[in-house]
């Protein structure tokens, strides 16, 4: 992914919009068989576009000696016999469930508008993994957010995006499933998105502060 802002990725690209540019299918993103395929296809990609790229030499040169320091483990053998682990789906808890209800010191000014920033982020490629929820909740820790202001955010952020979504008064297949997704993955409650006819206008939590550039701005 370092290589991405060679290739007209930019510097901060996900994998999963990379593969998207450059048309590789990732069915299972952020499991760790298939981002690694992917990877490899990517990088793939990127060779065929610029075979004769000279950086492709130093590349190689750290990527060889990367493979040469690293002691691969070697496990003895206990001679209990291999056997295939079952397909258990493994469902962790939310990241919003981790974020204490009561502040442990006073909230930060801006924090409101740090924490809706790296929401924003994180929620680019509709996905949010298990090391971005922790970063998120890590975050809100770090700001002084409680869990109800927390849920407060996430609410109006979605209500920004319902707003937006409804500026042109329709509401796509399409606008409604990413409404959705968001809704789920911000730990929202999506049941008033079918039945909207209207962007509705949510109260703002103490102290309002300027949302942050890449944040979905309400329509007004």
């Amino acid at each position: 992914m370092r290589l991405g802002s060679n290739f007209g990725l930019g510097g901060s690209c996900a994998l999963v919009r990379a593969c998207e540019q450059f048309g590789i299918e990732n069915a299972l993103a952020h499991s760790a068989g298939s981002d690694a395929h992917s990877t490899a296809q990517l990088l793939v990609a990127y060779m065929r576009m610029s075979a004769q790229w000279q950086g492709w030499t130093d590349y190689w040169a750290q990527a060889a000696h990367a493979g040469d320091a690293f002691p691969y483990p070697y496990a003895s053998s206990t001679g209990v016999a291999w056997k295939v682990r079952g397909d258990h789906s493994y469902a962790p808890a939310h990241f919003l469930e981790r974020i204490s209800t009561s502040a442990a010191r006073s909230t930060d000014a801006g924090a409101e508008a740090e924490y809706l920033a790296v929401l924003d982020r994180c929620l680019l490629d509709r996905l949010i993994s298990v090391n971005e929820g922790d970063q998120l909740a890590t975050i809100a820790a770090e700001l002084g957010l409680t869990r109800s202001l927390a849920d407060a955010l996430h609410a109006e952020y979605y209500a920004a995006l319902v707003r937006e979504a409804w500026a042109d008064s329709v509401l796509t297949p399409d606008e409604r499933d990413d409404l959705a997704a968001v809704a789920e993955l911000a730990g929202c409650q999506p049941n008033s998105v079918g039945r909207m006819t209207r962007p509705v206008e949510l109260r703002r939590p103490p102290h309002p502060t300027s949302p942050p550039a890449s944040y979905c701005a309400p329509v007004t």
